[in-house]
């Protein structure tokens, strides 16, 4: 397994489509890897879009689409993509986000478990209800010594300023 977390550009672009979970009145609709709280929202995708960055990285009228997967075979990469909308805002309008992340193998072992990642840059959100990515995309190449089955990826993301913490997580199937 080539495992890489991905600190990309710093420079935001945004989009104006929020998460779903922004509009819904009623938790019914959340999932695993989609939730919000007192209208902080999240969501934790996983893509096999190489292209990844240049969907996101478009005007703020072009809503991205990604191509999403839950499976990977040898030599293949996937990218698991974080993201979240309308954080907590400090006095200077800057929110502080920081992230949890763990990986774990089929037979329940950790392939990787890091804790209070920052993962958003400091800088003012002139539209903080907009969907944003967090600076943390996880790039995991299968390889052959890799187990084979059923892999999940939890990342909880914290917005310090608001007190809240979204808990999500993903599956994947290496092949």
């Amino acid at each position: 397994m080539k495992f890489r977390n991905s600190v990309f550009a710093t420079v935001l672009v945004l989009f104006s489509a929020p998460l779903h979970c922004v509009a819904q009145e009623s938790n019914a609709d959340y999932t695993d890897s989609h939730k919000a709280v007192g209208g902080f929202s999240a969501m934790l995708m996983i893509t096999s879009d190489k292209d990844w960055q240049e969907k996101w990285y478009t005007p703020e009228s072009t809503v991205p689409k990604f191509t999403t997967t839950d499976s990977v075979s040898v030599g293949q990469t996937i990218v698991i993509l974080p993201f979240f909308a309308n954080p907590a805002l400090g006095k200077d309008g800057i929110p502080k986000i920081r992230c949890d992340i763990r990986m774990t193998k089929p037979d329940g072992s950790v392939g990787t478990n890091q804790k209070d990642v920052l993962c958003f840059p400091p800088v003012k959100l002139p539209k903080p209800q907009n969907v944003q990515i967090t600076n943390m995309a996880i790039m995991f190449q299968a390889e052959d010594s890799d187990p084979k089955g059923r892999w999940s990826v939890e990342v909880t993301i914290h917005d310090l300023i608001g007190h809240r913490e979204l808990p999500l997580k993903k599956t994947f199937t290496v092949k």
